[in-house]
């Protein structure tokens, strides 16, 4: 996992989960990070569904993602 890693400096700032502040950071890190996807078990990130063109997915659909994809 560590290969496929990237460091991001984040310095974005959005208020976008009212229910669990704490949680605006994931997104953050993923927009400054240009990520395609957030994958969680966290229901509120789930809730948001997509942002900016990242969409917010659970293990089970990321791995049936990448089954479809092979």
């Amino acid at each position: 996992m560590m290969q496929a890693s990237e460091v991001v400096e984040v310095v974005s700032k959005f208020n976008l989960v009212e229910e669990d502040p704490k949680d605006d950071i994931v997104v953050e890190t993923a927009f400054d990070g240009k990520a395609g996807f957030i994958v969680s078990g966290d229901s509120h990130l789930l809730a948001l569904k997509s942002f900016r063109g990242i969409k917010k997915v659970s293990v089970s659909q990321m791995l049936a993602y990448f089954e479809k994809k092979n």
